[in-house]
């Protein structure tokens, strides 16, 4: 990988771990996962990539991001339905 772009990502990475710790600052642990039982409530849990290829074996299985946002080139398709 060149200088560049490894510097880039070297940058991204400690922003993100500057967001994470600001966030935690906010947000207490209570408090997310009071969120994130609210959220599982209304959309229920999480889908298991693991599981689901379990389960479709020995079928062939595709493991895809659906990507809406860029680091470096910022919205993508924010409106885009992944479905």
């Amino acid at each position: 990988m060149s200088g560049g772009v490894q510097d880039v990502l070297v940058s991204i990475v400690e922003a993100r771990k500057q967001h994470v710790v600001d966030a935690k600052k906010e947000t207490s642990e209570a408090d997310l996962r009071a969120k994130i039982a609210t959220y599982e409530a209304e959309h229920g849990k999480p889908v298991s990539i693991m599981e689901k290829i379990a389960q479709s074996a020995p079928l062939m299985a595709v493991a895809a991001e659906f990507k809406r946002a860029s680091p470096s080139k910022g919205d993508i398709a924010v409106d885009a339905d992944a479905a």
